[in-house]
């Protein structure tokens, strides 16, 4: 059962049984969110827009759940026209988190918008990164990045995998002087059966992430040498896309040109802790 159809079921039996109001919980806003955007893949924008005023109306959303909600808010916008109030939601967004991407399935010309704003507000960090381009098997790969000017209340994370792997493990970046970090990537990680190694670089600043180098969805890529056969090149920039039809409902095209930015986003979950990170294939398109 759908989660938003429990939670209406959820509902209706309090209703029935007595059982007083219901207070609203983060699973709550989660199937509130879930159910806006099943709505919006099936071009119900007006039902979409006004679930998501219930989710906000809620109050005490977490920081994931909040950029969720005004990235959903601002693309239903912009493809009925609103641009203003698209502009005003994706504005919040980026000023929640100036990293954050839409969703691959979420149309190119919301993607294109959003970095136009992107491109409007100046970003405070930078991140300085030469990707590594191969390694021997079974050595350990120590990887390092400059921020300038990066505050001691920065945290600096790389995020790693075997090439064909689902999750990521994680590890802090150590200051080795006053904007540079350094981190290793295990040998252990490089077995003879292992053909890659990937890996993505993300600075936070407390809860909000500021800068990184590389995504989940698109991480740098690190041939190991001696570890088996290369993988096939894998195209690029073909978003995966839920309904087949979905992209001849949007109709027409607002014609931005791109702005700069960084684009990260974990599909819009909160920041990951150290281990392993799940991942979905609803993971934001990179640069």
């Amino acid at each position: 059962m759908p989660r938003w159809l429990f939670l209406e079921a959820t509902v209706f039996s309090a209703i029935l049984t007595g059982a007083g109001p219901v207070v609203a919980e983060t699973s709550d806003v989660d199937s509130l969110l879930a159910a806006a955007e099943e709505q919006f893949l099936d071009v119900e924008y007006e039902s979409a827009l006004e679930t998501l005023e219930r989710a906000d109306g809620t109050g005490g959303l977490s920081h994931g759940q909040t950029t969720r909600l005004l990235a959903l808010r601002g693309t239903i916008h912009l493809l009925m026209g609103g641009v203003t109030e698209a502009h005003e939601a994706y504005s919040q967004l980026l000023a929640a988190d100036p990293t954050y991407v839409l969703p691959e399935e979420y149309p190119p010309r919301a993607a294109e918008f959003l970095e136009s704003i992107r491109g409007e507000i100046a970003v405070p960090v930078s991140l300085v990164h030469t990707p590594l381009h191969d390694i021997a098997v079974g050595q350990p790969v120590t990887i390092e990045v400059q921020v300038p000017g990066a505050p001691s209340q920065f945290d600096v994370r790389i995020f790693f995998r075997g090439g064909g792997e689902r999750g990521y493990s994680s590890t802090e970046m150590s200051r080795i002087a006053s904007d540079r970090f350094v981190g290793t990537i295990p040998g252990s990680l490089g077995s003879e059966g292992t053909s890659t190694i990937e890996y993505f670089i993300v600075v936070s600043d407390g809860d909000r992430r500021v800068a990184h180098s590389g995504s989940p969805s698109r991480p740098h890529s690190v041939l190991v040498a001696g570890g088996g056969s290369q993988p096939e090149p894998r195209p690029r920039g073909q978003p995966i896309v839920r309904r087949w039809w979905f992209w001849t409902a949007l109709g027409g095209g607002v014609a931005l040109a791109l702005g700069l930015g960084l684009g990260i986003g974990l599909g819009g979950s909160s920041d990951a802790e150290t281990g392993t990170v799940d991942l979905t294939l609803r993971f934001p398109q990179d640069q």
